[in-house]
């Protein structure tokens, strides 16, 4: 199941009115694990063809590793127009499961879900295209796509542009793109960014080496929990300090 579920799932609640108590009652069983209950909630509700409810019906067969069932639904829901079931069904075709893996279809789901506003279904897309899951690598639409979900100020998106520009795998290195879209993500506190930024300043590769920069963001990335020691080490950042 996409890692990104129950808190779609906990969007879905939030959006439904106060007086939709048996989806609240639904969801509440679900998120105690109680499946029977939440189906016997959510089942006559998705047969009414309350998309919200078959995406959680889909959601439960996929749980139980039920995939046909869980597309079934998914799709019913997703033809509805739930941006949320569209991403559902483009992941079921990424990985395979209940139908033939289809990158193609897939990021064409993915694609209805981005058109309805999902930032998370933008992030699909561009993953795929970097990754090459299911679908040829392809630098130039990675970007594209995470640029859409980036400048909507998705710190995850922001960061992997960085990584995109850092790492120069799918394009050629740019430290200036690279710094610009870390310091991004970096806005958000956490300590990836913060660290890959330590690195690009005390390894001086794409960008001229600067330790005194270096160790402020190791020092950043230190408080947000992240073990800089090999790193603080290597370079005597605390002669920096």
């Amino acid at each position: 199941m996409d890692r990104r579920f129950s808190a779609l799932l906990t969007t879905l609640l939030i959006s439904t009115p106060v007086f939709s108590t048996p989806l609240e009652d639904g969801l509440a069983a679900y998120d105690e694990g109680n499946f029977k209950q939440a189906s016997k909630i959510f089942q006559p509700l998705a047969e009414k063809g309350d998309a919200r409810a078959q995406l959680y019906i889909g959601s439960i067969a996929y749980e139980e590793n039920n995939y046909k069932a869980a597309f079934k639904w998914f799709e019913k829901a997703a033809k509805q127009g739930l941006p949320d079931a569209q991403i559902e069904i483009g992941s079921l075709y990424k990985n395979g499961e209940a139908v033939k893996q289809n990158g193609k279809t897939a990021i064409s789901w993915y694609r209805k879900a981005a058109d309805n506003g999902s930032i998370d279904a933008q992030i699909e897309i561009a993953s795929m295209y970097k990754d090459g899951i299911a679908i040829k690598k392809n630098g130039s639409k990675a970007i594209k796509w995470f640029t859409k979900a980036a400048t909507e100020g998705d710190d995850f998106a922001q960061y992997q542009l960085g990584e995109i520009y850092s790492e120069g795998t799918l394009v050629d290195k740019n430290g200036e793109k690279a710094i610009l879209w870390y310091k991004k993500s970096a806005e958000s506190k956490d300590a990836l960014p913060l660290y890959a930024l330590a690195k690009i300043y005390c390894n001086g590769t794409i960008v001229k080496q600067d330790l005194k920069e270096c160790t402020s963001w190791a020092k950043k990335a230190k408080d947000s929990d992240y073990d800089v020691t090999e790193l603080w080490n290597k370079f005597k950042l605390w002669k920096y300090e």
